[in-house]
């Protein structure tokens, strides 16, 4: 369990740093490895039966939900931006974090009488039942733009973008199973103590079975989250497929940046175009600077501006702002897209 949290913490670190992919998704995803870790290690804290570590304000169950929602969103629609009304997927997270925050403040005595007399008999089926509908439905919510994304890329969309919508699904089932045995030990516990009055954390196994499932969970989403981002297995399945026929590496790499229009991709990395070509990230980046370009998100930068140049030609793309064009151009965040605008005259100079 102590592994799961290291691995946690490891993939969020990367996620937060990471420079591929929708800045807002990598955040989001971030943070949900933060929110399951710090949850498990608020269940392991729980275990020592002490007071001291009643209602310590490290449990944020309901951020799960909204957080893997919008982390899926984000991935599907880059240009999407925050609204007012997505406040509302913010209410239950903010009740359950005051109450933990409010309660934790309490003198040791006020803690434990609030644990034995509202906490075991009422707040914590109803947090229970609440965590559980809340993560399903975010779950299906997900599955659902998930489902819809795929059915409009049968009309227009290239093969590397279903299989990436193809990997989601496969992890959102996933999901749907490890949540139902989470679900299972937490429907078991309220029967127990509902209805036969037992308490079964008291039973040191059961706990541990808790804690188990919910290991497993963060397991899967850091090893996903690792795999998505460095396994050679899931980049040799969306990486670009190179003609045969095409010499010359420069010309190689520049095929596979336009080939069905890759450069649109913000997962699109050095690691991708080495297993496309064969070649190592260190001659990919050499050649990029044989071009005339300092690094691999200028090279791409030029693809991407041309493509904004030509959205903003189209009516639906008319209202967008800046940024949103930006970001469904390719750009993996506003930083790579000022760059590339701040380095525009040295790009169109590369390009002659």
């Amino acid at each position: 369990m102590i592994g799961c949290i290291v691995a946690g913490l490891v993939v969020m670190a990367l996620y937060f740093s990471r420079t591929y992919g929708n800045r807002k998704a990598n955040i989001c995803y971030g943070f949900l490895l933060l929110t399951f870790t710090l949850s498990l290690a608020n269940n392991l804290l729980h275990q020592k039966v002490s007071t001291d570590f009643f209602f310590l304000p490290i449990w944020y169950t309901f951020l799960f939900g909204p957080l893997f929602f919008f982390y899926i969103k984000f991935m599907l629609y880059p240009a999407y931006r925050v609204r007012f009304s997505d406040l509302k997927h913010l209410f239950l997270p903010i009740l359950q974090a005051s109450f933990y925050w409010i309660v934790f403040l309490q003198s040791t005595e006020r803690k434990l009488e609030i644990h034995e007399q509202l906490y075991l008999p009422w707040f914590k089926t109803i947090e229970g039942g609440l965590y559980i509908l809340s993560f399903f439905g975010y779950l299906a919510l997900s599955y659902r733009y998930l489902k819809y994304k795929e059915s409009t890329l049968r009309i227009s969309g290239f093969p590397w973008q279903r299989k990436k919508i193809k990997w989601q699904k496969v992890y959102v089932r996933v999901l749907f199973l490890l949540a139902g045995l989470n679900t299972f030990y937490i429907l078991t516990d309220f029967a127990a103590y509902n209805f036969l009055n037992i308490n079964l954390y008291n039973i040191p196994s059961f706990g541990r079975l808790i804690d188990l499932s919910f290991s497993v969970v963060l397991f899967w989403l850091a090893w996903k989250g690792w795999q998505w981002v460095r396994s050679k297995k899931h980049l040799a399945a969306v990486a670009p497929e190179l003609p045969s026929e095409i010499a010359g590496f420069g010309l190689q790499l520049d095929l596979l940046a336009i080939t069905q229009k890759r450069y649109l991709d913000p997962e699109l990395s050095p690691d991708l175009l080495a297993l496309a070509t064969g070649k190592t990230k260190s001659e990919i980046y050499q050649e990029i600077k044989k071009s005339g370009f300092s690094d691999f998100h200028l090279w791409l930068g030029k693809y991407r501006l041309a493509e904004m140049e030509k959205r903003r030609t189209i009516p639906l793309f008319a209202k967008y702002h800046a940024i949103s064009l930006a970001l469904v151009s390719g750009f993996p965040s506003k930083r790579q897209f000022y760059r590339s605008r701040e380095n525009k005259e040295d790009i169109v100079r590369a390009i002659k």
